[in-house]
């Protein structure tokens, strides 16, 4: 055999290659990315506090109003709801206590926000004890004199000053924060902006090269693979496609499937004949079918059948029987492919194996086992008239029982509706009542 000489791109260089430049681009990606992560930690930090800063603080104002609202609304409307609203706030929820935990978690301590982060708690703390002394003047008893020094306080001046200073410390808290992060962004901007260029130059390059090795796996591996399995399904020689080392597995399985190919068909050569009618017999059709269901092959069964044969051993003897059996199995080994296999499977029934075949031939098939009635029935012999019937069914798969029983009931419904004809299996064969 000729040696195929093989030529493509080695795989296993350009794994060794691309694996190298991906690696060093990674390791590039890698170090920039630590420094724009650490940089933007840095920003997310003072973000978060910023967040946390505002939301504590409005929860600090928002609370501080509430409280004074609903003390008011106990004075002036003398319903102690209000003032449970307001112990249960103070003493159940804390909101105002948690929210200066979650400030002074985040403020430095060396810092001004922080000491106006304690000016602030120690106004809310004066505003609580008003708010509660209040409370505590009217709860049991609504006087006339306790209402009166009860409203003087929650609705004078000094009241409402505590109130705002209290917000404004609030403020002045969260606009530090913002200018420390505004000092940071600015400061950091342009390393920021250069690192970020960095790693996104980086992730560029690193995104080409794994779209080559992609690629380069998809054109050299894959689509080789996926053209072998079809090609191995279909029983072909492989088309050398892929890589040198693939180009190379190729042309060696092609050599083991000629041999393979010289093999079978020194087996098929040898197999036992029919010693009577010349064509394969039982054994060689059982060997053929057991071939074609391991090789899945898009396959049609013929069963065919003499009509009344017995009529024919009967009436003119056994010679002119097997003279009968003779002229049908010639004229189905003329009649059918070199490829195809006739054979005799039993006294009067024959049986084909047509490979590679096609549901769009099958109407060439009928056309063919009409034809050969047409012979039988204008032969000059003494046991004429002659015919035959037979029952087609088709797979992709190859030979198996099923196949074989769904011919032999297209058979039977033949013989069942007048004979001298051919039938494709069908399913609305099932319900047929002949069955």
């Amino acid at each position: 055999m000729q040696k195929v000489k093989i030529r493509g791109i080695n795989l296993g260089l350009l794994s060794i290659s691309l694996t190298v430049v991906i690696s060093l681009v990674f390791i590039a990606v890698f170090v920039s990315t630590v420094k724009l992560k650490n940089g933007l930690r840095k920003t997310e930090t003072l973000v978060e506090e910023l967040l946390i800063c505002e939301e504590s603080t409005r929860e600090i104002k928002e609370t501080s109003s509430y409280l004074a609202e609903q003390t008011r609304l106990f004075i002036i409307r003398k319903d102690k709801d209000y003032a449970d609203n307001v112990l249960r706030e103070i003493n159940e929820t804390k909101t105002i206590e948690n929210a200066f935990k979650k400030l002074s978690n985040v403020i430095k301590k060396d810092s001004t926000a922080f000491e106006h982060l304690n000016i602030a708690q120690e106004q809310t703390q004066d505003l609580i004890d008003t708010e509660l002394y209040t409370i505590n003047l009217c709860y049991s008893s609504f006087t006339e004199s306790a209402e009166k020094e009860a409203r003087d306080i929650v609705f004078n001046t000094e009241f409402l000053n505590l109130k705002n200073r209290i917000c404004s410390n609030c403020n002045f808290i969260v606009t530090k924060i913002e200018n420390q992060l505004q000092d940071y962004v600015n400061k950091s901007s342009s390393s920021l902006l250069k690192e970020f260029n960095i790693t996104m130059f980086s992730i560029f390059v690193l995104l080409i090269s794994s779209v080559l090795f992609v690629a380069a796996l998809f054109g050299l591996v894959i689509i080789p693979i996926k053209q072998y399995l079809v090609s191995i399904k279909k029983d072909e020689k492989l088309k050398l496609k892929g890589s040198a080392e693939f180009k190379y597995l190729a042309a060696t399985y092609n050599e083991i499937y000629e041999i393979k190919a010289r093999n079978e068909k020194r087996l098929l050569m040898n197999a036992e004949y029919d010693a009577l009618t010349g064509i394969l017999n039982r054994r060689a059709f059982n060997e053929i079918c057991t071939s074609s269901e391991k090789q899945q092959q898009n396959i049609a069964l013929l069963l065919i059948d003499i009509d009344d044969f017995k009529k024919v051993n009967d009436t003119f003897g056994h010679i002119s029987g097997d003279k009968a059996l003779r002229i049908v199995a010639g004229l189905l080994n003329e009649t059918f492919r070199k490829d195809d296999y006739v054979a005799r499977i039993g006294g009067d029934e024959f049986a084909a194996i047509l490979i590679d075949f096609k549901p769009e031939g099958i109407s060439i098939i009928l056309k063919k086992l009409n034809e050969i009635n047409e012979k039988l029935s204008n032969l000059k012999e003494e046991f004429n008239p002659m015919s035959i019937s037979c029952g087609i069914s088709v797979s992709c798969k190859g030979y198996s029982q099923e196949l074989y029983n769904q011919a032999d009931k297209a058979l039977y419904f033949v013989k069942n509706h007048g004979k001298k004809n051919s039938c494709v299996y069908s399913p609305s064969l099932e319900h047929d009542k002949s069955f």
